[in-house]
């Protein structure tokens, strides 16, 4: 009886470890969706930053108000597009991993053109897992939209 409560236990442990170290691999096979923080840069007398914004790009704006935050899926080649809050539509295409260790996964990152057809490029950028990075400056009630990105 001893023995086989030793070898189950040793199987379980087996097992445990088997997901434990299957899981980064699994992560990183799995598709990846972007985070989109949509934030309202203003001038204001005491400065703030919502909370759940963390790190602001060095810009002119003394206050950060987070107005969304946005979950889209990235299929390689698809666009994924979202409304912003100034009328205009913010889309970024997911163009693959890069070579490197580990993987940068390839955005291009654009918004929809004034009064016309088309989506005017904004920057093409090699994100890392998890690392925010922004693109903005589109002109929304006396201050900006900012959207800061991260890839998960």
């Amino acid at each position: 009886m001893f023995l086989t409560r030793r070898k189950l236990a040793f199987a379980a442990l087996a097992a445990g470890c088997a997901l434990v170290g299957s899981a980064p691999a699994a992560r990183a096979d799995a598709a990846p969706h972007a985070e989109v923080l949509v934030i309202h840069g203003t001038d204001c007398e005491t400065p703030h930053v919502d909370p759940g914004i963390g790190e602001v790009p060095p810009l002119k704006y003394k206050c950060y108000k987070l107005l969304e935050t946005k979950q889209l899926a990235l299929t390689q080649g698809a666009p994924s597009t979202m409304p912003l809050a100034n009328g205009r539509t913010f889309q970024l295409v997911y163009n693959g991993k890069t070579g490197d260790t580990p993987p940068r996964y390839k955005l291009s990152a654009s918004i929809n053109k004034v009064g016309g057809p088309g989506f005017q490029p904004l920057a093409d950028v090699a994100a890392e897992h998890g690392k925010k990075f922004h693109v903005g400056g589109f002109a929304y009630q006396n201050g900006a939209l900012i959207l800061a990105i991260r890839v998960l």
